[in-house]
C-alpha cells in the first residue's frame, strides 16, 4: 500500500502545484496533506471562496469529524477536514462537509 499512497501523492502535488501541502514527512505514516480548493475560473457562486481541504490517512479519531480512515485504505475513506480560507460561512463549510462524506462513502 505504501508504493500506491505515493504515487497518489505524486500525481496529487502534479495536479495541484502549489495548492498541494504535504503535511507528513515524505514516505511515512500516517499519510497527511491539504489541498487548495476554490471555484473554478468563471464560477457565478462564491466566486471568492477558498478551502483547505484536509486528507489525513491512518488517523486518530478526532471526536466531530465526518469520516475515518483505517489501515484498510483504499477501501476506506480518510479523515476529512475542512478549512475555511475565505467566502463561506460556518453553516456552508458545514453543509460541504456533509455533502463530501456522503459522496466519498458512495
Amino acid at each position: 500500500m505504501q508504493g500506491r499512497q505515493d504515487t497518489e501523492v505524486a500525481a496529487l502535488a502534479a495536479i495541484f502545484q502549489q495548492e498541494f501541502l504535504l503535511l507528513s514527512a515524505p514516505g511515512t505514516q500516517p499519510l497527511h496533506y491539504k489541498i487548495k480548493v476554490t471555484p473554478p475560473q468563471g464560477a457565478t457562486m462564491h466566486p471568492c471562496s477558498a478551502i483547505w481541504l484536509t486528507l489525513r490517512y491512518d488517523a486518530v479519531v478526532i471526536p466531530n469529524n465526518f469520516s475515518r480512515c483505517t489501515k484498510n485504505y483504499p477501501l476506506q475513506v480518510p479523515e476529512i477536514i475542512l478549512e475555511k480560507i475565505s467566502g463561506l460561512t460556518e453553516l456552508q463549510l458545514e453543509q460541504l462537509a456533509i455533502l463530501l462524506a456522503r459522496r466519498v462513502r458512495r
